[in-house]
């Protein structure tokens, strides 16, 4: 499909330019009719799109770093901390 596309732009693009007194070359008729055409548009954004989700695919492979702060008392009432602050009163 993409061939036949092809060769149709290039064959009117050769009527085309036919009439024109200076010829072009053939690399800029094709760089032309593949840079208007939507197939090949639409082609080359998938493309880049599916490089662009490997990309973020891989990035999860990659080491990170976290980092918390802050500043201020804290109230925690666990075991440990209950002998600190009371010690228990022992029997004689």
């Amino acid at each position: 499909m993409f061939k036949k596309k092809l060769v149709g732009v290039l064959v009117a693009s050769t009527f085309t330019f036919a009439s024109v007194v200076q010829s072009a070359d053939l690399n800029s008729v094709l760089t032309q009719a593949l840079s208007q055409d939507p197939d090949v548009l639409e082609a080359a954004n998938v493309r880049m799109s599916r490089i662009q989700q490997i990309d973020q695919a891989k990035a999860g492979y990659k080491p990170t770093l976290d980092l918390n702060a802050g500043y201020g008392y804290e109230y925690t009432d666990s075991p440990s901390t209950r002998e600190r602050l009371n010690p228990p009163i022992e029997k004689r």
